[in-house]
């Protein structure tokens, strides 16, 4: 006999899934029965967060959802950071847990791990949770999660199984279904928007993280358009920073909000344009806006649409590109030069850099230099990684992943790892403040355990730089904000990481040269010069 929970993991192996992120617990013995035969590679966190923001990593590397298994109530409540933050990125993910017994459910009768209604923890922040009531409920749930993954703005989704189902055999059809497919944009509101585009004068395209998997179709129409592109953060890398049209993910700087400004149509593609990326509750666009997004929410969300295009960014783009194929082979009018316009934006953004900008920017310049093209970037919630939001160059969409929006600390370590496990032939580099990364730091367990060579860059300023320089812009007096860090070299050592200490940049590309070389995960600690000085 077959139980519920060892026929799981070779149902989800069925829909692609290779890897499952998670941390066993007495309700999840049955599961882990099913696990345990190889049929699915297990990486073992730390901690519940820890699994969460791994499966974030390796799903927006893989291209695919990633699977998260975590114990009844605590393992959920510990996990519900990186699952909301998954939901914030629009990252695919199945996160499946146990849950008391059928008989107990809601009654509160103080069992292990009980919570009255352990669905209403996530619901928030998930596509949908469900309970499977019985064993041949659980093949319906997951398909509708692959359904949704596939057709619509991909975010987690929740499936708990009571401990007793878990157990039951698992009848009925447990072969894995053919998985929904997004919506075809509307043909008649592609060829009013192909009209809008051709007859601008001055557009600008607007790209998000839902236009990863579209960058060279919206290079394309880009330079069709000579249409500058200022990305999101989630979508920095869709166009690369050395192509003459590239603004880059600068929407809070003042040279791309005149370009907006002046723009008379601007095409947002998968894009909520979200005030964390502009820092601003209204950018200013008075011109028109096209909106391609296949959430239908987004496109009827804060800014009025002249078109709305519902559906696959990537789609929806070559089919925008085929209508204005159709509009005749000539030029578009134009009052002035794409790659003008973008040029002088580039220019009035690199001017707003301040002194500690800059001094960032001589860190995150040696650490570009010294690292392969094709590196993967994981930003923490820390002044440097802000500055590295806006200008580290970065040339491959996807390859820049961080806390956009949801803005969680301890996020790049633990993300870095699900990023390298998706890809291994790709460096892997994090970057994390001396305050963020104790969030998750007993991670680095896990990346020795999974022999996952990562480069930590820990920017180590000795203080939550951005929140005391935040009470002095409101005239607060600073406390709480000024932490002594630990010794992270002794910490890096007894997890058993290579570990250095770059006293200044100069510093940093033999370091991160030494580590490439070596192998195996590497602490880099960069103390800001300012601050260490007279230590």
């Amino acid at each position: 006999m077959t139980t519920c929970g060892e026929a799981i993991p070779k149902l989800l192996a069925g829909y692609g899934c290779e890897v499952v992120f998670g941390i066993p617990g007495t309700h999840s013995i049955e599961l882990y029965r099913g696990l345990g035969d190889g049929t699915l590679r297990h990486v073992l966190p730390r901690h519940e967060q820890g699994a969460a923001f791994m499966a974030e990593g390796y799903a927006r590397l893989a291209g695919k959802p990633a699977l998260c298994c975590l114990i009844t109530g605590p393992g959920l409540t510990n996990g519900a950071t990186g699952i909301a933050q998954a939901y914030a990125s629009s990252t695919p993910m199945l996160v499946i847990t146990p849950v008391n017994e059928r008989e107990s459910l809601g009654k509160g009768w103080g069992r292990l791990h009980e919570l009255t209604d352990q669905s209403a923890v996530v619901r928030p922040f998930t596509a949908f949770t469900e309970t499977a009531m019985t064993a041949s409920d659980v093949p319906a749930l997951v398909a509708r999660a692959y359904d949704i993954f596939s057709s619509q703005r991909p975010r987690p989704c929740h499936i708990q199984i009571p401990i007793d189902v878990m157990r039951e055999p698992a009848t009925g059809d447990w072969s894995p279904r053919a998985p929904a497919m997004a919506r075809t944009p509307d043909p008649q509101a592609i060829t009013t928007a192909a009209r809008l585009l051709l007859e601008a004068r001055s557009p600008v395209i607007l790209a998000g993280g839902g236009a990863i998997g579209a960058a060279e179709a919206v290079r394309r129409l880009a330079e069709r358009l000579d249409a500058p592109v200022a990305t999101s953060f989630a979508g920095k890398g869709i166009l690369p920073h050395t192509h003459p049209l590239a603004l880059g993910a600068t929407l809070s700087l003042v040279g791309t909000q005149a370009a907006l400004a002046v723009a008379d149509v601007v095409l947002a593609v998968g894009t909520e344009l979200s005030e964390t990326d502009s820092w601003r509750k209204w950018l200013d666009i008075p011109g028109r806006i096209v909106r391609v997004d296949i959430d239908e929410g987004e496109i009827s969300s804060d800014y009025p649409s002249a078109v709305a295009i519902e559906g696959d960014a990537a789609t929806a783009i070559v089919m925008l590109m085929e209508a204005i194929g159709r509009g005749g082979p000539g030029e578009p009018p134009r009052a002035g030069h794409g790659q003008e316009r973008a040029a002088a934006a580039r220019l009035a953004n690199r001017a707003t850099l301040d002194s500690l900008q800059r001094r960032h920017l001589t860190v995150l310049d040696a650490m570009r230099a010294s690292l392969p093209a094709e590196t993967v970037f994981v930003g923490d919630m820390t002044q440097l990684a802000y500055t590295a939001d806006r200008f580290l160059d970065v040339d491959r969409p996807g390859h820049y992943l961080g806390s956009f929006g949801y803005g969680t600390l301890g996020y790049a370590l633990p993300t870095a790892l699900g990023a390298k496990i998706a890809a291994p032939d790709r460096p892997v580099a994090a970057i994390a403040g001396d305050s963020g990364v104790l969030y998750t730091i007993q991670e680095m367990a896990t990346a020795v355990e999974e022999r996952l060579g990562v480069i930590l860059y820990l920017w180590n300023n000795r203080a939550l730089g951005q929140i005391r320089d935040d009470m002095v812009e409101a005239q607060i007096r600073p406390f709480a904000v000024l932490p002594e860090p630990p010794d992270f070299q002794a910490i890096a050592r007894g997890f058993g990481w290579q570990s250095a200490i770059a006293h200044d940049a100069g510093e940093i590309g033999a370091l991160t040269a030494a580590a490439l070389a070596a192998g195996g995960p590497h602490l880099i600690e960069v103390r800001d010069p300012e601050v260490w000085a007279h230590d």
